[in-house]
């Protein structure tokens, strides 16, 4: 990178001594530039009133020659490499763009980027024994696939690679079975079988959720069809759709692989999330007639997956996605993540580490939370160290922004919070809890005007959503006064606020009885309703 923004720099009319940072709006200054067949500008505001740093703005205006999507996307990556040169020339509070955020030296930009590697090491040992790799034998010729694009979308890692000769990110679907509906039907009643000698199906959290299945590892029979799988036709596969990330598949490892049961007793979807890997893949393994609902729903482009047995879906990991309950019947599929023994992900595992610092993963699909990044010795340090750099490396992410507002929110800097949710939602004009965690801090600012709009966009956004309810309570008692609060809460139309006390819990708990749920939390409504409209 270092190399690139040297070359590239030495091409233009002017030199980038700040950091770059995607999709800001600076009109202040603006100043022409030029480069051998492109055109664009150099953008520069002046400081902001509230104490944030001046930020540099590059656009291209034109780009004809043929390495014009390379060079467009090098401008998106060098964030890093101009982070770090301008705090070395300028000092450290013009290095990140947040209002009171203070730039990570290079000592520990240097920690925390030898904590990824060795991270990534320790996975990759771990993971080679548990799935195949190697020199690939392909079995035939990948069926066509269907394919389609997830505009204004950026990967923390390989995002030039993970892109298409279009330049998007894309998500391909084969529109003929991969696999053979017999073959799928073998690995169902083996995982069926293995179950039954379980005494049960195991579980594991999806954010909010809890769904259904075993890791593929574990499943007799089904661990050795799906090695043979991954050696004949997933790695080729991959390889083919994704060559410049996949390479020839040699250096492809499963961090991975999990057979999901969908059913109607359960009707569980998961979270809205990202998968923890480079590339993902999902194999549906029973026909679409044997149940209703379902389905993979990709949140940016509103647009749901649906696949016969033996079709295969292949994107890269970090395109956000939900998978839909059921609502009759029963549904089987294999979701995996892969990551390259080669190349470290810094962004991605940045990210991880810190939302693993901040307690919130689970250790079966985060390797920091399963080396125990929420048990460091200062947690919420490290979850905003770590999410600086993941903003650093990967500045068009919108996961990276939004997880560093909730560590902001952690220790107390709302103001700080409330612009990594604005950056996050601007990136990611659909995700509901960048909306939601604005409000709250807004709100903690003591603007509660501005934040009951964002609690009633963050409610529209996704009625599906397990925390919609929640931010159609917080608009309440962000628009309502104290007596109609308090009349709210007598009829029953009670809302949920920070006067109830921490140990009861606002989400949809499917586990629990909703009526003695409920209950509680209107008693508790009740009994702090008072001090609540006394504190706002």
């Amino acid at each position: 990178a270092e190399a690139g923004t040297r070359n590239l720099t030495s091409r233009t009319s002017f030199r980038v001594n700040v950091a770059f940072v995607e999709r800001t709006a600076c009109v202040e200054r603006s100043v022409q530039f030029s480069a051998p067949r492109c055109s664009g500008r150099l953008r520069k505001p002046q400081s902001s009133p509230q104490g944030g740093c001046s930020r540099t703005h590059v656009a291209l205006d034109r780009c004809s020659h043929a390495r014009a999507q390379p060079m467009c996307t090098l401008l998106h990556r060098l964030v890093a490499c101009a982070t770090v040169a301008a705090a070395t020339r300028r000092g450290p509070s013009r290095a990140l763009c947040y209002r009171g955020g203070a730039a990570l030296s290079a000592e520990r930009t240097a920690e925390l980027e030898a904590l990824n590697e060795a991270e990534h090491r320790a996975e990759c040992a771990k993971v080679e024994a548990e799935a195949w790799h190697g020199p690939l034998e392909p079995a035939g010729a990948l069926p066509p696939t269907a394919s389609f694009a997830i505009p204004d979308w950026s990967l923390p890692d390989f995002d030039r690679e993970l892109r298409d000769a279009n330049g998007d990110v894309a998500v391909h679907v084969t529109a003929a079975p991969l696999f053979s509906a017999e073959e799928c039907a073998e690995v169902v009643a083996m995982a069926d079988a293995h179950a039954k000698k379980a005494n049960g199906w195991s579980a594991i959290p999806a954010g909010r959720h809890t769904v259904h299945g075993g890791w593929v590892k574990d499943i007799p029979g089904v661990k050795e069809w799906f090695d043979d799988a991954l050696k004949t036709r997933l790695y080729p596969a991959l390889a083919e759709l994704f060559p410049d990330a996949a390479g020839d598949g040699k250096e492809l490892r499963v961090q991975s692989a999990y057979l999901f049961k969908y059913d109607e007793k359960n009707r569980a979807s998961t979270d809205v999330h990202v998968d923890s890997g480079l590339l993902s893949f999902t194999i549906a393994l029973n026909a679409k007639d044997a149940y209703d609902g379902g389905g993979t729903w990709f949140e940016t482009v509103d647009t749901l997956v649906e696949m016969d047995a033996g079709q295969v879906t292949f994107r890269p990991g970090h395109v956000r996605h939900q998978g839909r309950g059921v609502t009759r019947g029963e549904r089987y599929m294999i979701g995996g993540f892969l990551m390259r023994a080669d190349v470290c992900e810094h962004g991605r595992r940045s990210v991880e580490r810190g939302v693993a610092a901040l307690g919130g993963a689970v250790a079966e699909a985060n390797f920091a939370a399963a080396a125990g990044a929420a048990d460091a010795e200062n947690p919420a340090q490290l979850a905003l160290d770590a999410l600086g750099h993941a903003v650093a490396v990967s500045p068009a992410v919108a996961a990276a922004h939004l997880n560093l507002g909730t560590a902001r929110q952690k220790v107390g800097d709302d103001a700080g919070a409330a612009a990594a949710f604005e950056a996050a939602a601007k990136l990611n004009p659909r995700d509901a809890a960048a909306r939601f965690g604005r409000g709250q801090a807004l709100r903690a600012l003591g603007r509660k005007d501005a934040a009951a709009p964002l609690f009633e966009e963050a409610a529209s956004l996704d009625a599906g959503d397990a925390d919609a309810d929640d931010f159609k309570f917080f608009f309440n008692f962000a628009k309502w006064g104290p007596r109609e609060l308090d009349d709210a809460v007598a009829d029953g139309r009670w809302t949920a606020y920070d006067g109830v006390p921490e140990d009861i819990s606002l989400r949809q708990d499917r586990n629990a009885d909703a009526g003695a749920l409920w209950s509680e939390l209107d008693r508790a409504a009740k009994a702090n309703l008072r001090a609540a409209a006394a504190d706002e």
